[in-house]
């Protein structure tokens, strides 16, 4: 099953806009892993990268890294997302379906 829409996936890319829309808002934590498997540089695992132990169940999406930092991560996960969606030939292929 090639056709990706056949699973209700769409095939339309995200403009920059989009993607930096979405990253100003993504957990920071989560964040450094999609920067560590698009990009394969661990710096993004090691300090000034590295997040606190969240506290009892609490939101912790800064991951208790200071503003600066968590800037500079979020503009570089813009620049891997950005270069990943257009990047040919290295898009993950579609799940089988259920």
């Amino acid at each position: 099953m090639d056709d990706p829409t056949a699973t209700g996936a769409t095939t339309e890319r995200m403009t920059e806009e989009q993607v930096r829309a979405a990253v100003d808002v993504a957990n920071v934590p989560s964040l450094l892993m999609v920067l560590f498997q698009f990009s394969g540089d661990e710096r993004w695992l090691a300090a000034p990268y590295l997040p606190t132990r969240g506290k009892g169940l609490v939101d912790h999406d800064s991951g208790g890294l200071p503003e600066p930092v968590q800037a500079e991560i979020r503009e570089a996960s813009v620049g891997s997302c950005s270069g990943y969606r257009t990047a040919r030939g290295r898009r993950s292929p579609l799940p089988p379906p259920n």
